[in-house]
């Protein structure tokens, strides 16, 4: 999703979607005051939009925290969020079916899981049912 949004900023050259974060930031710290994470975007923000891209994008546990809670939520339309949930869902349901037809090992299928970027990783993981480094529960 991140790399969607991302995208999408880099082909604007007015930077709608980050003025967008912008203002749901400082409604945000209107709203409910003093907040962790509500300060630490607001301290991102203000960078330029290549060091905001690069933190955005970063497969850290610290980028996935703070992506939990990001002021870029709105930017894409909901014709292209809902594009990339159904690939999420198909390629999930294409993994499964070639588990299930013995077309790729369980390592076959753990070794391109463990390709995918952090952040999906995990997401596959679960969405999967498996849960640690070697992805069986």
């Amino acid at each position: 999703m991140a790399r969607a949004v991302v995208e999408l900023i880099d082909g604007d050259p007015r930077r709608d979607g980050l003025q967008h974060a912008r203002v749901t930031c400082e409604r945000w710290q209107r709203t409910h005051g003093p907040d962790r994470n509500i300060d630490e975007w607001a301290a991102i923000l203000i960078r330029p939009w290549a060091e905001i891209r690069e933190i955005f994008l970063d497969e850290s546990e610290e980028a996935r925290r703070l992506r939990q809670n990001s002021p870029f939520a709105g930017v894409l339309p909901p014709r292209k969020r809902w594009e990339i949930y159904r690939r999420f869902r198909d390629d999930l349901v294409y993994v499964r079916e070639v588990l299930r037809h013995g077309l790729a090992s369980m390592e076959e299928v753990r070794g391109g899981i463990d390709r995918l970027p952090e952040s999906e990783r995990a997401l596959a993981r679960t969405r999967l049912g498996w849960c640690g480094p070697s992805g069986v529960s």
